[in-house]
Parts: C-alpha cells; sequence; structure tokens
C-alpha cells in the first residue's frame, strides 16, 4: 500500500498499468512497486510491476542501516573527582551565604570569635571542608599540569592556592578555566 500523504504533498500521478491519475480514494489504496516506487491503482496490480516489471517477491528491500551503538565517552577519574569537588563547593558556598545574608538581615552576631548561633556553624563549616577540598584539588591539578608541560608556569598554582584567601572563589574560577581541560590538552598560551 502506499504510505499515505496529503493531498498538497502529492501530484497527480498518472498509473503506469492504465494511465489513469490516482484520485484521493485510489491513491489510499495503491500499491507501490518497491523498486521504481511507481504507484498503480489496486484493480491494476498484477502482482508485478507495470513500469519496470518488478515482482515483489524478486526485488530486494534495501538492507537495513546498520546503526553503531552510541559509545559512551567515559570521563577519566580525576575528571570526575574535579568536576564533583566543584560543583560540592559552588552548592556550599551558595548556601552559606545565604545563611549568612539571612543572620545579618536578622540582626544575629556574626563574629565567630565572639559566638555565633549554632545554626550558622551547620551552613558554614561544610563549605569551608568543601574549600579544602577545592583548594586541594585545584593545586594538584596545577601542579600536575605544570609537570606534564615543558615549561612550568606558577600562576595556575597560585591561584588555585588563593582559594583558601578567597573562600574558594579563585580555585573555582582555576577550575572554570584551567581545571575542565584534560592535562595533555593544555595550550601553550595558558600562563
Amino acid at each position: 500500500m502506499a504510505e499515505r500523504t496529503s493531498r498538497n504533498d502529492r501530484a497527480e500521478v498518472p498509473c503506469p498499468a492504465c494511465q489513469m491519475t490516482l484520485d484521493d480514494a485510489s491513491y489510499e489504496k495503491a500499491h507501490l512497486c518497491q523498486k521504481c516506487l511507481a504507484l498503480h491503482h489496486a484493480t491494476c496490480w498484477a502482482g508485478s510491476c507495470a513500469a519496470c516489471g518488478a515482482r515483489p517477491e524478486v526485488v530486494a528491500l534495501a538492507p537495513e542501516k546498520k546503526v553503531k551503538p552510541r559509545k559512551r565517552t567515559s570521563r577519566a577519574p580525576w575528571q570526575s573527582i574535579k568536576r564533583a569537588t566543584a560543583i560540592a563547593w559552588l552548592v556550599t558556598f551558595i548556601i552559606g551565604n545565604v545563611a549568612l545574608m539571612t543572620a545579618w538581615s536578622l540582626g544575629w552576631a556574626l563574629n565567630p570569635f565572639r559566638g555565633m548561633p549554632f545554626v550558622l556553624y551547620v551552613f558554614l563549616i561544610p563549605c569551608h571542608i568543601a574549600t579544602l577540598a577545592l583548594v586541594a584539588v585545584t593545586t594538584t591539578d596545577a601542579v600536575l599540569r605544570g609537570l606534564a608541560r615543558e615549561r612550568l608556569s606558577g600562576w595556575p598554582i597560585v591561584i588555585a592556592v588563593l582559594g583558601i584567601l578567597t573562600t574558594g572563589i579563585s580555585s573555582f574560577a582555576y577550575y572554570l578555566g584551567w581545571g575542565r581541560m584534560p592535562i595533555t590538552d593544555a595550550e601553550d598560551g595558558e600562563q
């Protein structure tokens, strides 16, 4: 049977057997030659195509296209560790800062040396732990990246270590700039 299309999508095609055009009713029941794609009226189809003479039993179907299974590119374990550390830092940094802004707007004391409400420590300690982890991971990555190059540049290491002073912001910037690239793909322009 012919594949159904709208009337606007098909031209007035004559049947190769009787040379009469297929109207809407006969088009829906028409037979389609698998070899030359000629449309025949259902009553004109005699088991073979009037245009090319092909028989459905003889006509070989086009071989199915073999679809290769898509390989999932696996990320190196070090890339996964860097990404997980950066995401953990970002989440705890946002939560910790929202907690600090909320406490400040409520008028709470925010001096850790004079005592803060315990609930702030619950939000800030994970942020500090994630900061230390991010600084350690980005510093290690910067050192490994520097060792993999012929010429050692100290700036990535300095930026990664500055995360201690900037509560992880510069280490996160290091991750966004250099840390997401594989160590072997380091460009000469990174200094």
